[in-house]
């Protein structure tokens, strides 16, 4: 996918999805959003130069569209989403964040694949590499981990989880 007027992807209420090696490049406020599905991968993606969207909504008024490269569940309850796996991709030339996802199981960083092997670079507008926020799960209300991510020229934070456990 190269150049449009929104999202590059979008993935919701749906199963059994994988993309790989796949770039999506010039996306509007968001390159790749999953919502409400199970059992989709991306592994290999890029998405780069996601620019934010102002969409006009009558009578001068305006808003900013949610924006970001990889967004992962966010948009929806964490719960409706199972087995989504962000592996082996870049995140480059974003606003706000190259990724936001939900954090995986307190003490299985080293067998954990829902994310992994990931990079952010470049991020503007006070943007970071990653958000990583808890699911709904009542494993992740006392803790919740982030790994292996690499993050250089965000900035804002490489790494950010700002949310209550």
């Amino acid at each position: 996918m190269h150049e449009g007027w929104g999202w590059h992807f979008k993935a919701e209420q749906t199963s059994n999805i994988l993309i790989k090696d796949t770039d999506f490049i010039g996306a509007q406020a968001l390159g790749v959003v999953v919502k409400t599905s199970n059992n989709v991968t991306f592994d290999g993606i890029m998405v780069a130069d996601v620019v934010s969207r102002e969409l006009d909504i009558g009578r001068g008024n305006s808003f900013a569209d949610y924006e970001g490269c990889v967004s992962i569940c966010a948009h929806t309850d964490p719960t409706d989403c199972k087995e989504i796996s962000v592996i082996n991709s870049i995140a480059a030339g974003c606003v706000y964040a190259g990724f936001v996802v939900p954090g995986h199981k307190c003490d299985q960083e080293k067998t954990q694949n829902s994310f992994r092997n990931n990079i952010a670079h470049s991020i503007g507008k006070n943007g970071g590499g990653v958000v990583i926020y808890p699911d709904s799960s009542s494993d992740q209300q006392l803790c919740y981990g982030g790994s292996h991510f690499a993050a250089y020229k965000c900035s804002g934070a490489g790494v950010s989880g700002m949310f209550k456990t």
